[in-house]
This record gives C-alpha cells, sequence and structure tokens, in this order.
C-alpha cells in the first residue's frame, strides 16, 4: 500500500492530542491522519447549542426538544465535514478525539453512529493523582451516561485500571497504547542550547502555587544566571500563549532567564544540568532522561491540593529519582552544585525506564505509534 492508498483517520484539534497525532503522521504507516479544527466546531455550533450543553461531560444530563434539535444541527455539521474530507478524496475509515465527552464533538459521534464510522478516542486525559477515584466520582460518575465510542487507547493502565474499578465503561473496548509523543524519545534529538541548559517547567496558573512561581522561583533562575552565565537557565512554557505572557513578565521584571515553548521535549532537557517543576505528566516523562529531576515542596508550593498531578514525597519509587526540595536555600545549593560539576551524575536509566512504565504504557519492544495504529486496526476493522 503506498502512503496516497492509506485510509484516513480524521483527528479533531486538541491541546496535547495534537502532539500525538503528529507523531502519528511522522512515523505511522498505516494510515493518514488529517485535522479538524475544535474551533471551528466550537465557533459554528455556539450559534445554536444552548449554553447549558457547553460543557464537558454533563451535557449528557440535559433533555428536551432543544437539546435535540441542537444535537440534531450538530450531527449535520458533523456529515459535513467528514463529507468534505470525502470530497478531497480522503478515504475516511474513522474519526479520533482527544476524550469522550466533549460537547463540541457530539455531532461528530452522532454522525459517525448513523453513518456506521467508528469513533475512536486517543485519551489525552490521564490522571496520575492519588485522589484520582474522586475525581472519577465527581465527573464520570455524575454523568447519567458514559458517551459511546468504538474504541478506546489510553496513555497507560492508571487510568484503564480506574475505569474498571468505576464500572461504568465497556473494558471490552478500552486497549492501554501508551501516547505517541513519547516515542520521540527513542531518536537521537539536536539540543537546543549550545550548552546544558538548567530547565525550570512553568507552574502559572491552576496549581496553587503562582505566586511561590513568580516571587520565589523567577527570580532564583534570574540570580543563578547571573552567578553562571556559561549555563542557560530556560523556562519552559506550557504552549506559545503562555510563553507570550511569561515572556512580557520576564521583560517587566527584568529577569535574566530564556522563555522557551518547546514541542519536542528531550531536546530541551535530554543535555539538561536539571529540571526543576512541581506538576504535569512532563515531569514523570523526564525520567527518560538522564536529567536530574528536583521538585520545589516548601511554601506556597508544599501546598498545593492533592489534586494536582505533582509527583508525591509519599511515594518512596519516585523519592529515589526526583528530589524533593524543601527551602530556597537547598535549592540554590543544589543546582550550584549540579552547574560547577565536573560530570553530570551517574543514575540507574533502567530503574527510570521501569518506573516510568508504572505511569505510562512505554516498552523497549514496541513504539506507542505501533501500539496506536494496531488498536486502529482492530476497532476499524473491515471498514477498512
Amino acid at each position: 500500500m503506498t502512503s496516497d492508498d492509506r485510509p484516513t483517520i480524521l483527528c479533531v484539534t486538541s491541546e496535547q492530542f495534537n502532539r500525538d497525532v503528529e507523531a502519528l503522521r511522522l512515523h505511522g504507516t498505516r494510515y493518514k491522519y488529517e485535522f479538524i479544527s475544535n474551533k471551528f466546531l466550537t465557533d459554528t455550533q455556539r450559534a445554536w447549542v444552548p449554553e447549558k450543553l457547553q460543557i464537558q461531560g454533563f451535557y449528557v444530563n440535559e433533555h428536551g426538544p432543544d437539546v435535540d434539535e441542537a444535537w440534531a444541527k450538530s450531527k449535520a455539521l458533523g456529515y459535513e465535514a467528514i463529507a468534505f474530507h470525502r470530497m478531497q478524496g480522503a478515504n475516511v475509515v474513522g474519526v479520533m478525539c482527544g476524550n469522550f465527552d466533549y460537547w463540541q464533538e457530539e455531532g461528530l459521534r452522532l454522525a459517525c453512529q448513523k453513518m456506521d464510522l467508528p469513533y475512536l478516542v486517543l485519551m489525552r486525559e490521564h490522571d496520575l493523582t492519588n485522589i484520582r477515584r474522586h475525581n472519577a466520582d465527581i465527573s464520570w460518575g455524575k454523568m447519567e451516561r458514559i458517551p459511546a465510542f468504538t474504541g478506546m487507547a489510553t496513555a497507560g493502565p492508571m487510568t484503564t485500571d480506574l475505569m474498571a474499578e468505576c464500572g461504568w465503561f465497556d473494558m471490552t473496548k478500552i486497549r492501554n497504547t501508551g501516547w505517541p509523543r513519547h516515542d520521540v524519545w527513542r531518536r537521537p534529538v539536536s539540543p537546543v542550547t549550545e550548552r546544558p541548559p538548567v530547565v525550570f517547567m512553568s507552574y502559572l496558573k491552576g496549581y496553587g502555587a503562582t505566586q511561590h512561581f513568580l516571587d520565589v522561583l523567577l527570580p532564583l533562575a534570574s540570580e543563578l544566571q547571573d552567578e553562571f552565565p556559561g549555563t542557560p537557565m530556560v523556562l519552559k512554557a506550557k504552549h506559545w500563549q503562555e510563553q507570550e505572557q511569561l515572556q512580557e513578565y520576564v521583560t517587566r521584571q527584568k529577569l535574566n532567564i530564556t522563555v522557551m515553548d518547546v514541542l519536542n521535549l528531550p531536546s530541551l532537557v535530554a543535555t539538561a544540568r536539571a529540571v526543576v517543576g512541581l506538576n504535569s505528566a512532563v515531569l514523570f516523562e523526564c525520567l527518560l532522561a538522564p536529567v536530574p529531576i528536583l521538585i520545589p515542596r516548601w511554601g506556597e508550593a508544599g501546598t498545593v491540593s492533592p489534586d494536582v498531578q505533582a509527583p508525591s514525597p509519599a511515594d518512596s519509587a519516585l523519592r529515589g529519582h526526583m528530589r524533593f526540595v524543601e527551602s530556597r536555600e537547598e535549592m540554590k545549593q543544589t543546582l550550584t552544585h549540579l552547574i560547577t560539576a565536573d560530570a553530570p551524575p551517574v543514575l540507574n536509566m533502567d530503574e527510570r525506564l521501569d518506573l516510568f512504565g508504572r505511569y505510562f504504557t512505554y516498552t523497549r519492544d514496541r513504539t506507542c505509534v505501533e501500539r496506536v495504529e494496531d488498536f486502529i486496526d482492530e476497532f476499524v476493522g473491515t471498514k477498512r
């Protein structure tokens, strides 16, 4: 089968999920992957979808003639989106989204059901917190039904085990594949900085430690940059919009820090002296690099809510590969030592890979792209 003959999976854009789709486009061999704009779906449907339906998940709890009319119009829009790609010559054999319960994608889901077209999910959410069952109870548990899907791929067993425990999902339709975005760690990369940097991961908003980030961490990074001008202090933004916001703040405060939004994470951290961050799955991802990981756990950063995806010092396995720092002085002393050391510390990468595998499906023998395409093969089946 030549690349032009490959069947097409339509993918609805969303943050992080886009990274997985790009990995599939670059390294997948069995399908073509084309995007449908989530912004287009959102902006268009707001003309007729009542505000009460414009909510993740809980839209399924709303009923009535106005609801039926709105979803009928959205289903028609879903038809049109699929038909447009087919008119362009695409052999569309399925639709794939980053979640199963976004209201913007309900019309596409309904259109797929009517057209007998597989509606697939490559789940972009992966709750690593200790209260994930509580989070499930107050989100999925409050929904009258789980929106139907043909098949779902997840980042790893922590999600599938949770779904099985809850009892609300058809587990015969769910597979652990890992995230294709993680395959980038398998390939050699060119560093984005000329010299090994210290990388500070943003925790600007939504994590209960904004002032710690602005008033403590950023001034410390700038101070270290002044003291060690040969070692770049890089602030990693979560996305390009945050990069612009952080750059304005850093410039206004006259802080000596380089702000970046780097999609290829290994190119930034694989040669780093250290990575400093509070939360997010990216910190777990850094276990795949031979780099020390430092977690601030003092002041505001030491009292983050348990529903924040922050590595926990209570996890003894994590403590062996992440250092939980309890003061500004300790953080500066530790970073100074790592910056001035003659050689980087020797880290047990086999242990780190095994630890990463506790949280995400990722093995040496098979890529996540291959696993996802196996998943698509299974659930698209004869419709190819």
